[in-house]
């Protein structure tokens, strides 16, 4: 039964989206050594200007220190991961039929 039940929890913990979880998590963690998440937040300005938002973003992320760039981009590259996955679960086998290999 043991091995059952690891067999069971190996499939769980190998699941995709448990990995990508993790991925993300990883990546939230690193970030958040290295900023202060709470001073983001304060001075960002108001999600509704979008064009000032962009700009915040765009600045904070270029006048930032080299692990924050490369765990901002890990993340960007986990969440295009997870949303192309998404749209080819929700297609169904559109892609698969038109020769698209995942």
């Amino acid at each position: 039964m043991r091995r059952v039940r690891f067999i069971y929890w190996s499939k769980r913990v190998y699941h995709s989206v448990t990995l990508k979880i993790f991925l993300l998590g990883t990546g939230m963690t690193g970030t958040a050594l290295y900023v202060s998440l709470p001073n983001i937040v304060r001075n960002m300005p108001s999600i509704a200007d979008v064009s000032a938002f962009s700009r915040f973003f765009v600045a904070a992320f270029f006048h930032t220190q080299m692990p924050v760039q490369i765990f901002s981009l890990f993340i960007l590259a986990v969440l295009v991961w997870t949303a192309r996955d998404l749209v080819i679960t929700l297609r169904g086998d559109q892609f698969a039929r038109e020769g698209f290999q995942s």
